[in-house]
């Protein structure tokens, strides 16, 4: 398979939006480009997986909201609600493209949702709910057989930073509150929960086999959420999940937010005195210690109607339209969150809303936690001998399709291919703000799901 670069595959996404009229990726443009080749699947072949991520349901210019920012760019759910729902035109176009893929080949194995499904620091959690729960019932009782019950036979749901306090939720229910209620003692919550899918088999194996009666159950609320009943299993790994390809070689996928400084300031700040004490720098460490700055930006900010103050700021921030008084108040916010990067000022970025991530380099310049966190994770939850080759994450919302992130192991270069699946918040080509759904195939093969335009 001809290695595409994310350059060429960005230039030439937004080459066949124009060509397309404005859809997103057109399967034709992209595959009677010259060179431009996705994955080496022969006629029939049957996906194993499909991955996605930032839908951001609730944020104003995600992929289903009640008040969209920029109302063209919706279609209107039909509801008897008096609550309104709109979806963006293109997660239609997701849905139909899956299910051309499903009369094709059947029902795709796995839907992987890598994270920020629902908003909860834009918005708050009882909108963010109510939206999802409008618009996947929606589907489902107009059997437009685009319900994702019809599409996929099981799912796997990775929390990322804006739906993080879903994780926290989930643990307190099975860990704590339903045990409390029936008169058990409760149980340590786990922070972290990985999960291995082995390709070969579709069977899913949990990180602690001990943990069986705290473990959440395969119909849960994330099922409800989704329109699903309790006949599509739907699995909840936090904050990563591996899918094993053949012996000792796997593909890591998570959200990505633990990739960047932003969500590591507590271990960032106090790293050298936790060293001192004795405190292993564990992913459950990572992620104990961290999620009181994640759960303070990533949740608790965003609950506060009717007033949505830090959505107001954040909303006039974004369309440049801030108020000179608030602009400087703005400012040392956004700023707080590089902090840690002495050489950073907002002012001297580029000014596109992608700045930081038009090309593999979003993982080099972090490259330390990038690495420890991959060394880790391997180190804890695979065998002695096992091989991280392919890394599927999101949280970036600009897409890329196997580019190279070269690791460094006792000095020995690891190349490890990398693939983002964009986002779905104010989806624009021309900055390669877009979604690009990535499947995963049987010989652990990427390549990306090409939306189908409307009409």
């Amino acid at each position: 398979m001809p290695d595409l670069s994310r350059r060429d595959f960005l230039r030439y996404a937004v080459w066949s939006s124009a060509v397309a009229g404005g859809g997103l990726l057109s399967s034709s443009a992209l595959m009677g480009k010259k060179g431009i080749t996705a994955h080496a699947a022969v006629e029939g072949d049957k996906p194993f997986a499909l991955c996605i991520s930032d839908v951001h349901i609730g944020e104003r210019y995600g992929g289903v909201t009640g008040n969209p920012g920029r109302p063209n760019r919706y279609l209107q759910v039909d509801s008897s609600d008096k609550k309104r729902a709109y979806v963006r035109r293109e997660f239609i176009e997701f849905l139909k493209a899956c299910k051309s893929t499903r009369e094709r080949s059947g029902k795709i194995q796995y839907l992987i949702i890598l994270g920020d499904m629902w908003d909860m620091a834009m918005n708050n959690q009882a909108d963010s709910f109510a939206l999802s729960t409008i618009l996947f019932r929606h589907l489902n009782e107009q059997d437009k057989g685009i319900g994702l019950g019809d599409l996929f036979e099981k799912v796997i749901y990775v929390p990322g930073n804006h739906d993080h306090h879903f994780w926290e939720m989930l643990q307190e229910k099975y860990w704590v509150t339903e045990r409390v209620e029936k008169g058990l003692i409760p149980l340590e919550m786990p922070k972290v929960a990985a999960l291995t899918v082995d390709m070969r088999t579709g069977d899913v194996s949990h990180e602690d086999k001990s943990a069986k009666d705290g473990k959440i159950p395969l119909h849960n609320p994330v099922s409800s959420l989704l329109g699903l009943d309790g006949a599509t299993p739907v699995y909840v790994g936090y904050p990563h999940i591996f899918l094993k390809k053949q012996e000792g070689k796997y593909i890591f996928l998570t959200h990505g937010h633990l990739f960047e400084p932003d969500w590591n300031m507590v271990t960032m700040m106090f790293g050298d005195l936790m060293k001192k004490n004795g405190i292993p720098m564990t992913i459950r460490n990572i992620e104990m210690f961290n999620a009181i700055t994640t759960e303070l930006h990533s949740y608790s900010l965003g609950q506060t109607p009717p007033y949505k103050f830090w959505e107001k700021m954040y909303d006039l921030h974004f369309n440049k339209q801030a108020p000179a008084e608030w602009e400087k108040g703005i400012k040392e916010i956004l700023e707080a969150h590089f902090y840690l990067r002495r050489d950073t000022k907002l002012d001297d970025e580029p000014k596109t809303r992608s700045k930081k991530y038009h090309a593999v380099e979003a993982l080099q310049a972090e490259r330390d936690l990038v690495e420890h966190y991959l060394t880790q994770a391997a180190k804890e939850h695979l065998p002695g001998e096992a091989e991280i080759t392919t890394l599927i994450y999101g949280h970036t919302h600009v897409p890329s399709y196997g580019d190279t992130f070269v690791r460094y192991e006792n000095e020995i270069k690891k190349p490890l291919k990398i693939y983002n699946t964009g986002g779905w918040v104010d989806i624009d080509p021309e900055t390669f703000h877009m979604p690009q759904p990535m499947l995963v195939f049987a010989d652990g093969g990427v390549g990306p799901l090409h939306l189908q335009k409307e009409g």
